[in-house]
């Protein structure tokens, strides 16, 4: 199931149109009937497993549990986040890794960070199509913004600006440290989408 999601840009009153996948998969309720004598008992019913309120593939399920060796709140701490970036048109895509991705109206898909199995998140990847639309200086700047909502945390520049990234200590910036930060992170990606979404305006 696809939902449309409709944004008026302030000023110019263009139309913005975000599809985004609400539903993947239906949980069918099964039954065993039992016969005695020719005749149907009735039936005893097999509940489903319980779900979260978010659908998630087989990938995330194994994803999340991942995680729940590393923090056991960790899944359920990110789940809500998702809820809270939803409106805003962010998606998880979820294979090894989970990776955090937004479209623009012309369909070019925007990474906003990627978390690993050991929960920290890889923030380089928001450099890439950032590149590729000649406006690395907005993920630069957006990585700006995550650094000072973590005490310590630095962007570890390199030669190739495509590979900055937000780095505490020697590692990748833990997630959780972001999470604990959701409404603020959640922000500083309304500014970034929203100055990506500048950019794609047609120009007067």
């Amino acid at each position: 199931m696809v939902e449309i999601s409709l944004w008026r840009a302030p000023g110019s009153g263009a139309v913005f149109v975000q599809p985004k996948v609400v539903t993947r998969t239906v949980q069918i309720e099964r039954a065993v009937v039992r016969l005695e004598e020719g005749v149907a008992v009735a039936p005893s019913r097999i509940a489903p497993a319980a779900s979260s309120a978010r659908p998630t593939t087989l990938s995330a399920e194994a994803f999340y549990e991942t995680l729940r060796s590393v923090s056991p709140t960790l899944p359920e701490r990110l789940q809500a986040f998702l809820t809270l970036v939803e409106p805003l048109g962010v998606y998880a895509d979820v294979k090894r890794n989970m990776t955090l991705k937004w479209r623009n109206i012309d369909g070019l898909e925007f990474a906003l960070g990627a978390i690993d199995q050991q929960g920290l998140l890889g923030t380089d990847v928001a450099h890439w199509s950032a590149k590729a639309i000649n406006q690395i200086g907005l993920s630069h700047h957006y990585q700006d913004r995550l650094v000072a909502l973590v005490p310590g945390a630095v962007v570890r520049q390199t030669p190739n600006p495509v590979g900055w990234r937000v780095v505490l200590g020697d590692r990748n910036v833990p997630a959780s440290k972001l999470l604990e930060r959701a409404e603020e992170w959640t922000q500083a990606i309304a500014e970034y989408i929203g100055q990506l979404n500048q950019q794609a305006e047609p120009q007067a």
